[in-house]
């Protein structure tokens, strides 16, 4: 979910940005959700009092889906510091899908860039991907 604060009428507003399965507890993001776990957790103690408890934070120490998880958001991150530079901001975007991350920001970012490089190299059909 994405939430977002109203001033005018002092109400947070929560949109769902995919299905919800009925029981389906809802997570919302404090913190740049591309920092690995270590630096998550930290964040969350040091800022707001807890430890979290939502899936991806929840995966065991040691094992290789957090492994994985921290090296993709590595990856996230090391593309967005360089999106100036990145060749193939697609791969940006397959990884945000892979780690079922919610940044819309970040989204935008990487497929607009997507669009602007393969439509400066002429191929229309893929960029048509990334409108």
């Amino acid at each position: 979910v994405m939430q977002s604060w109203l001033e005018a009428s002092a109400e947070l507003q929560v949109h769902a940005v995919r299905d919800i399965a009925a029981g389906e507890e809802l997570c919302l993001c404090y913190i740049d959700p591309s920092y690995p776990w270590e630096e998550r957790q930290q964040d969350f103690k040091e800022n707001f009092g807890f430890v979290c408890g939502c899936p991806v934070c929840s995966t065991p120490e040691g094992s290789q889906e957090r492994r994985t998880s921290d090296r993709n958001r590595a990856r996230i991150q090391t593309l967005r510091d360089a999106l100036a530079a990145v060749r193939d901001a697609g791969e940006g975007l397959r990884i945000i899908q892979q780690e079922g991350l919610v940044m819309p920001i970040v989204t935008a970012q990487l497929a607009g860039h997507a669009f602007n490089m393969t439509l400066s190299a002429n191929k229309l059909d893929e960029a048509k991907k990334y409108a």
